[in-house]
């Protein structure tokens, strides 16, 4: 062997054996991170078991949050898939299908339930806007435009007064709700006024005050700006 790694006393021989009998690292074992590692879990296996459980939970706790998070991700995708087919889907109903039909002889029940359905989604719609100030104009002018399916004047309709006025409620109270006004939402609030069909069903005092309002409206527009 080589001398220099020999013992050079009893007592340097008698504290190996100790360090070896308490599972410290020995001069006889070549120096190494391996051996040392080795060593102190040796010494520590209680403390190393606890670090490594802790370790461990952590682990599983984060790959649980990264799995829910993932989940989240893709309910919060999926809703808005489905917001955007709802949102298509009244578009189809309220615009383009109706004024397809409109001059197609025998396609009333057809176009009665088109609208229907557009009022129904929506509704749904309406049920989401919060704050928001574009989906709630959104809501509004569709709204306006199934009013205008179940009665106007200057186009073929559904000849109901009644259904076509509260739609124009439902949308101007879709506009209210909101917690500020930009213009945009103003002018259609003025054109909600206005487009209400008051006077087919023979009450010309709330078409009047209606129209006072649409005037107000404006001039508070006017001053906003």
């Amino acid at each position: 062997k080589d001398p220099a790694r020999r013992y050079h006393s009893a007592a340097e021989l008698r504290e190996e054996i100790r360090r070896y009998r308490a599972g410290e690292p020995v001069s006889a074992q070549p120096p190494s991170l391996g051996y040392y590692a080795r060593k102190y879990v040796a010494r520590h296996r209680g403390a190393v078991g606890a670090a490594v459980i802790g370790l461990a939970a952590t682990l599983v706790a984060l790959a649980a949050f990264a799995f829910q998070f993932r989940e989240a991700q893709q309910q919060h995708a999926l809703a808005e898939r489905r917001f955007a087919a709802a949102r298509q889907m009244a578009q189809l109903l309220i615009f383009d299908t109706p004024q397809k039909l409109a001059n197609v002889p025998n396609t009333l029940e057809y176009r009665t339930w088109a609208v229907e359905r557009a009022a129904g989604y929506l509704d749904q719609l309406a049920k989401d806007i919060g704050g928001d100030e574009p989906l709630a104009l959104s809501v509004a002018r569709g709204y306006r435009q199934v009013a205008y399916q179940y009665f106007n004047t200057n186009t073929p309709n559904l000849n109901n007064p009644d259904k076509a006025l509260e739609a124009l409620l439902h949308g101007a109270a879709a506009l209210e709700s909101l917690p500020r006004a930009g213009p945009d939402v103003w002018v259609e609030l003025i054109s909600n006024r206005l487009a209400r069909p008051y006077l087919p069903m023979q009450r010309y005092a709330e078409s009047f005050a209606n129209e006072d309002q649409a005037l107000a409206l404006q001039r508070r527009l006017a001053e906003a700006r």
